[in-house]
């Protein structure tokens, strides 16, 4: 997608050059194309002037009289400066008492101010026209100009945003003052999205919110993305949740307040059980626990609004959050929810974020029941650091769907099971946390586990240690008497599914050391399997579990504990060089079904003692 950087400054009337505030009589617009590979800017025009009008004590662009449109067209009161229609459109639009033709009248008017003297010039551009798309970057310097929903602009064809000769994506690029912002790197592996409501989602102020819980799920749950989900939280939730999910994406959800000082902020719970305001300071604290997220989207009316300071989204790039998608106003329901679930989408889909915010505002502006009277469609905007690509993707989806399609030999992917599984799952998830000393998890009943679903939560728990970079070893479900029983059948149960993932994963075959603990020189050298192909030295190990399983004596179970400990952290170790999520981190994880049925006195002929129960 081709960027143009659209840049306003404050024109010095006495230089007519650009000035660093308000000296003279409007601003000096330039349109720069953005050479894709070497990020030079070059004009696509001669910069030119947009007049200025006051309108209660704040700045409003009009149109040099040159440019005027003819009188008989609806918005020639609002470009030629006319105090009182502007003040009359602004305030219908802030009360939601727009008249029919009000929302093509105001973005006719910025469009006619801003871009018009460029816009056949930028149509003609050789990216323009051979990809039929645009980001137009909008780089103001000063703060009046932000306070306009550039995004509703219409070229008196169409609405940018709906266009339909070509994408057009408007976007918000923001000077970080931090520290050196870091460059946003592609996520290549599963991303790790944090969901938070800053009340519960039964709250009818953020209720809303809770349609983000179904797409997060269905993402989640499809192998897009890792997610948590937390509501209700505090400043402080928030950065203990940041600390240990380490999250890539934060998606908020809460009410948004602009506060008497001119900040915005969100409203998040506080430690009485009530509300309290959390600002930009506040949040960035948080969002830091363990880095900066790379993206966050805020689900909170005015947090992309400025009033007397930058906006919230804007000071969040400020502090080094690159991608910030923030609402410009009191935004619908049904506006928020069309664009952030297509933004969503597209974004784990692979698409560059700039292209996914337009085809998330296009979703909007399509599905709006009236877009001539409402602006909600146009509320939502994204804030990007200036050293953010526009091609950049956020999620590379390569290895995303090469894991699913490892989920789907393993049989791991399934419907999840959605009642009461939350507290079950979050306590799995932190078994596999670094530093963690638990190493085991048990799930009762008070009765049957019949029709309870125990097997669909296994692979659930399976699927997310998977794209954590895991191994999931699924013991169960058994068919009647085929559960291991004694020792030796459970080593055995676990070396042939810890056979099956490597097959899967098209690992290099290796013969495990467990069951040669047993075997003399000879046996051993005769096993070998490196000179074989991979289909016979998958053979010859699977010949020898088989022998390994069916000899009649009592298995050493301190031995056999740290044998098969040993060929388990190898099966961990190739499974590194899978590439992403997989790594140095990575562990085998054994998921057993019904472990109770594990179990049954001694018999004659078993030649073992120990049942499979006693020794897990």
């Amino acid at each position: 997608m081709q960027r143009v950087i659209i840049e306003a400054a404050w024109l010095d009337e006495s230089t007519n050059e650009p000035a660093d505030g308000p000296a003279g009589r409007g601003w000096a617009v330039t349109a720069r194309a953005v050479d894709p590979d070497t990020g030079t800017e070059i004009d696509v025009v001669p910069s030119y002037a947009m007049d200025v009008v006051d309108v209660g004590g704040r700045s409003y662009p009009r149109t040099p009289p040159e440019r005027a449109p003819a009188d008989t067209q609806p918005h020639a009161a609002l470009c030629g400066g006319d105090d009182q229609a502007v003040q009359e459109l602004l305030d219908r639009l802030a009360a939601h008492r727009t008249e029919d033709g009000d929302v093509l009248r105001y973005g006719r008017w910025l469009f006619e101010c801003l871009l018009a003297p460029a816009w056949p010039a930028i149509m003609r551009l050789d990216g323009v026209a051979r990809d039929r798309s645009v980001e137009l970057a909008l780089r103001w310097r000063g703060r009046d100009l932000h306070h306009l929903v550039w995004e509703s602009m219409h070229d008196g064809e169409a609405t940018l945003a709906g266009h339909p000769r070509l994408l057009v994506a408007v976007s918000r690029l923001v000077r970080a003052t931090g520290a050196t912002p870091q460059p946003v790197v592609t996520i290549t592996g599963i991303p790790r999205v944090l969901f938070a409501a800053g009340a519960r989602l039964t709250d009818p102020v953020i209720r809303p919110g809770a349609m983000f819980m179904g797409l997060l799920r269905a993402l989640d749950a499809s192998g897009q993305c890792q997610a948590q989900a937390v509501q209700a939280v505090s400043i402080d939730d928030l950065q203990q949740a940041c600390a240990s999910f380490r999250p890539d994406v934060v998606h908020l959800v809460a009410h948004g307040v602009l506060l008497a000082d001119g900040r915005a902020a969100l409203m998040l719970r506080d430690g009485a059980g009530g509300q309290r305001e959390a600002d930009a300071n506040a949040l960035i604290s948080a969002l830091s626990a363990a880095g900066l997220p790379t993206a966050v989207v805020l689900s909170a009316c005015n947090t992309a609004t400025p009033t007397d300071a930058a906006s919230l989204a804007a000071q969040l790039v400020e502090a080094g959050v690159p991608v910030v998608s923030a609402m410009a106003g009191e935004v619908s329901e049904l506006a928020c929810r069309l664009y952030t679930r297509r933004l969503a989408l597209a974004v784990h889909e692979g698409l560059p974020v700039v292209e996914a915010s337009a085809e998330g505002r296009r979703a909007a502006l399509l599905s709006s029941p009236a877009p001539s009277t409402e602006l909600d469609w146009a509320l939502p905007a994204v804030f990007l650091a200036e050293t953010v690509d526009p091609r950049q993707r956020i999620v590379d989806s390569t290895q995303a769907r090469r894991l699913i399609g490892l989920a789907e030999r393993l049989d791991l992917r399934r419907e999840p099971v959605f009642i009461g599984r939350e507290d079950i799952v979050a306590a799995a998830d932190r078994l596999v946390e670094p530093g963690n000393a638990v190493g085991a998890l048990a799930v009762l009943a008070p009765g049957s586990t019949g029709r309870l679903g125990g097997t669909r939560l296994l692979r659930e728990i399976g699927w997310r240690m998977l794209r954590a970079g895991h191994l999931p070893l699924l013991l169960g479900p058994y068919s009647q008497g085929a559960a291991p029983l004694v020792a030796r059948r459970l080593v055995y149960a676990v070396l042939q599914q810890a056979l099956f993932m490597a097959e899967r994963m098209e690992l290099p075959p290796r013969m495990p050391q467990t069951p040669q603990v047993e075997d003399d020189e000879a046996t051993r050298v005769a096993q070998a399997v490196p000179e074989l192909s991979a289909p016979l030295a998958r053979a010859r190990i699977r010949e020898r579990l088989v022998a390994f399983r069916e000899r009649q004596r009592n298995l050493d179970l301190d031995t056999a504990r740290e044998l098969l400990a040993a060929d388990l952290a190898e099966l961990a170790e190739l499974a590194a060089s899978w590439g992403p999520p997989f790594g140095s981190h990575s562990r085998v994880v054994l998921l057993c079904d019904d472990v109770h049925a594990w179990s049954r006195p001694a018999q004659p002929g078993d030649g073992e003692s120990t049942s499979a129960l006693d020794a897990l």
